[in-house]
């Protein structure tokens, strides 16, 4: 749980600060994961795509929702 957290909440950054870039608020959004074993070592992975379809965006200037 606390590897898929900390992915999560770096998705966040990330998306944040590019829709901000362009004057879009990031509401909120939704991701999956999967477990992925490399050899003996399981990994999580994000395993859903990021798209406007899985994201509540709203204009900063309007605060219209897109």
């Amino acid at each position: 749980i606390d590897d898929i957290m900390a992915i999560a909440l770096r998705v966040n950054d990330f998306m944040c600060g590019l829709f901000a870039g362009i004057g879009i608020k990031l509401i909120d959004f939704k991701i999956e994961f999967g477990r992925m074993y490399d050899g003996d070592a399981l990994r999580i992975v994000l395993a859903d795509e990021i798209s406007p379809d899985s994201c509540r965006l709203w204009d900063m200037a309007t605060n219209e929702k897109l």
